[in-house]
């Protein structure tokens, strides 16, 4: 053990031996770190103790009101990474920064609070700096909302609702309504009809269904039947040995030769003034484009069915383009 409170005063023999033998042991106390079971009795700031005592090597600090633990005499702990470890000497247990002096920025609490920290951002990452920026922040929907035979829909936003499809079904959203199973009706009002076709039945004088614009080769009145000759043009359908099928019936506007009309190729016409067995089929008349329910029996005349009257009033026009010669 050596120490020495390194103060040569004229206490101790100056001259000589003496003089050399208070120095030698300053120089002892030095090499030694101040060895000792006990303190050193004039500490100085900075000052090393080596602790024989505890076997604790330590050290004054700045304020000289204190001696602070830096290591364990006699052992040197070599520290990997991964290793627990403190700085008594390497026994193994965890560092606990409470022994260390705070030298940075920060003090033993602050990194108290931030090692128990389990919220918040304390570093101000940013989405970009961890890889995030080109990541849409979109809510997924829950795997829960999808059923079998089904689609999500949502009549709140961010709210999605399970919309079950039955067989045969179309789905769409009418104008101010939600998204929802459509009827034939609903279908015709979302998309829209055709300009050519019309599903109604007609009211009087009117023909629906699916209509063509012809170019008359003759002057047509209402509800006269007509075929399309060399010309290119629309004429009657005259019943003899030189027939063209009928496929075409006027609707219920004259239309003049060589001027352009709206002919019916299926569908249905009304006209109060036919009367007409339901149930019964339509032929072509003897002249003219005239329908006739008689069934034509004179020699060189021509059977065709055109239709069939659905009541007095109204044909299911759908001529059939076979037909019979009669001789």
């Amino acid at each position: 053990m050596s120490q020495h409170d390194f103060d040569i005063t004229s206490a101790d023999t100056n001259t000589g031996s003496g003089f050399r033998a208070a120095v030698n042991a300053a120089l002892q106390a030095l090499a030694s770190n101040s060895d000792g079971t006990t303190e050193p009795t004039t500490p100085y700031a900075n000052q090393f103790w080596a602790d024989e005592d505890a076997g604790l090597f330590k050290m004054r600090n700045a304020g000289n009101t204190a001696w602070v633990t830096v290591g364990t005499l006699g052992a040197i702990k070599a520290v990997t990474n991964g290793d627990e470890h403190d700085h008594f000497g390497g026994d193994g247990a965890l560092i606990d920064h409470a022994n260390l002096i705070s030298i940075g920025y920060h003090t033993h609490s602050q990194i108290d609070a931030h090692i128990t920290l389990t919220s918040g951002n304390p570093h101000s990452v940013t989405k970009t700096e961890v890889g995030l920026g080109n990541v849409l922040n979109t809510e997924q929907v829950s795997k829960s909302d999808y059923t079998a035979n089904s689609i999500l829909g949502a009549t709140v936003s961010a709210t999605p609702i399970t919309i079950t499809i039955t067989e045969q079904t179309i789905i769409g959203r009418k104008t101010g309504g939600s998204i929802a199973a459509l009827s034939g009706d609903d279908v015709y009002s979302v998309i829209g009809e055709p300009d050519n076709v019309e599903s109604a039945t007609p009211t009087e004088p009117s023909i629906t269904g699916i209509k063509v614009e012809l170019t008359a080769g003759e002057t047509f009145s209402p509800y006269r039947l007509g075929c399309i000759q060399s010309d290119g043009k629309i004429w009657y359908a005259e019943n003899n040995i030189t027939y063209t099928p009928a496929l075409y019936l006027c609707g219920a506007t004259t239309i003049t030769a060589d001027a352009s009309g709206t002919f019916l190729k299926f569908g249905l016409a009304k006209n109060s003034s036919w009367d007409l067995t339901p149930g019964s089929p339509v032929y072509v008349g003897d002249s003219d484009g005239l329908i006739t329910q008689t069934v034509p029996s004179a020699s060189n005349k021509v059977v065709q069915i055109v239709g069939f009257a659905l009541d007095s009033t109204i044909i299911d026009f759908s001529p059939i383009f076979s037909y019979i010669l009669l001789t």
